[in-house]
């Protein structure tokens, strides 16, 4: 992949949107290149148009470690989170062996 990005004279500091792009136009939008959880053929097409909406949704988002996208107005931590003490609990972290 390295030479054909080379031979089309892309930059290695493209963005991933870039780089699908430039894949794309080099096998076509047609070809398969992944598989959606059907296992059904996922086409370059279906994946730049899927990504693009998905980024349409998220553009502004704080997405959370867990994945949960977060969309709280409100005072950072939410009053009914706190314990007695004004904390957000936490779990304790197992000692290093």
């Amino acid at each position: 992949m390295a030479a054909a990005a080379a031979k089309q004279g892309s930059s290695f500091a493209a963005t991933l949107e870039q780089g699908g792009l430039d894949a794309a136009a080099l096998h076509g939008m047609k070809a398969p290149v992944a598989e959606d959880i059907k296992r059904e053929p996922l086409t370059y097409s279906r994946l730049i148009t899927g990504t693009q909406a998905l980024g349409r949704a998220l553009s502004g988002s704080v997405v959370t470690l867990d994945g949960a996208r977060d969309n709280w107005f409100g005072p950072w931590p939410p009053p009914s989170l706190l314990d007695g003490e004004g904390a957000v609990p936490t779990e304790e972290r197992r000692p290093r062996a």
